[in-house]
């Protein structure tokens, strides 16, 4: 266990020596400017360009008074992680996969074309995205499911235990397809054999994925902890800050990303050596 840790670790070194090779972070600010987009699409949920179909969402997942101001700031959280949960996928499979051919092309010697490693990654997009169906399901059960479990009378414990039993079940189903991506790219797999393959290799380095996985996401949760106290916000009239909550939670996954991509992509070449 411990020398997983410590190649988890040295990974991390080694996908940080890389950071000032600025090709490499392409392809995650390509997934900023995607999350961007949809943020800007949900804040003007009210437009009549958007309101035809926002605007019922809104109703139907938190009420009538989320279509309005500030309760329509309250919910954009929410709204934006499930948006990004089922949309955002569409455009992290690509990102992620050119990603993952530009940290081996680095990882293994090479400059790493950015126009090869889109080439291959737009190749690879569809393997690659079913790779992620798999733990995008797991997520959205995590997130819309579980909650039902959970009764708003419930004691403040109860609450907290499901919220980082949450967050911890999370980590868990990404750690356990985090390297399927890899046996697609690199080892040139179908999607259901990279899956199992990737499934064995999680579960044979599991304290060390456990690691590269958990780190990053933990480092979100002090901004989930500030949008949860939205009612303080209303009360000293500063509901916009809700709007840069998310927004600074956004540009923090251009950096757990990288981290979490180029740890996971170097551990894998490490191990498979």
């Amino acid at each position: 266990m411990f020398q997983q840790l410590n190649l988890a670790v040295w990974s991390w070194i080694e996908a940080l020596r890389a950071a000032g090779r600025g090709r490499l972070w392409l392809p995650f600010l390509f997934f900023f400017a995607f999350q961007l987009v949809l943020v800007v699409l949900l804040v003007s949920f009210a437009h009549p360009l958007l309101s035809w179909f926002l605007v019922p969402i809104y109703r139907m997942a938190y009420g009538a008074a989320a279509t309005h101001y500030p309760m329509n700031l309250v919910v954009l959280g929410p709204i934006f992680a499930g948006s990004n949960l089922f949309i955002g996928v569409l455009g992290w499979a690509l990102a992620l996969a050119t990603a993952m051919v530009l940290f081996v092309a680095v990882f293994q010697g090479g400059k790493g074309s950015t126009d090869d490693a889109l080439r291959r990654g737009r190749i690879a997009y569809g393997k690659v995205l079913l790779t992620q169906i798999p733990l995008t399901i797991g997520i959205a059960f995590l997130a819309f499911g579980v909650p039902r479990f959970i009764e708003s009378g419930e004691s403040a414990m109860a609450v907290r235990l499901e919220r980082y039993g949450t967050v911890l079940a999370g980590i868990i189903l990404e750690a356990l397809f985090v390297t399927a991506p890899l046996f697609v790219l690199v080892e040139g797999r179908r999607v259901g054999e990279s899956l199992r393959r990737g499934l064995s290799f999680a579960v044979s380095n599991a304290p060390a994925l456990l690691l590269l996985v958990g780190i990053p996401a933990l480092l979100h949760l002090p901004l989930g902890f500030v949008n949860r106290r939205w009612r303080d916000i209303i009360e000293k009239g500063s509901p916009e800050l809700l709007i840069v909550v998310v927004l600074a939670d956004v540009l923090l996954y251009v950096l757990t990303n990288f981290l979490l991509v180029g740890g996971v992509t170097r551990y894998y070449l490490a191990r498979r050596s």
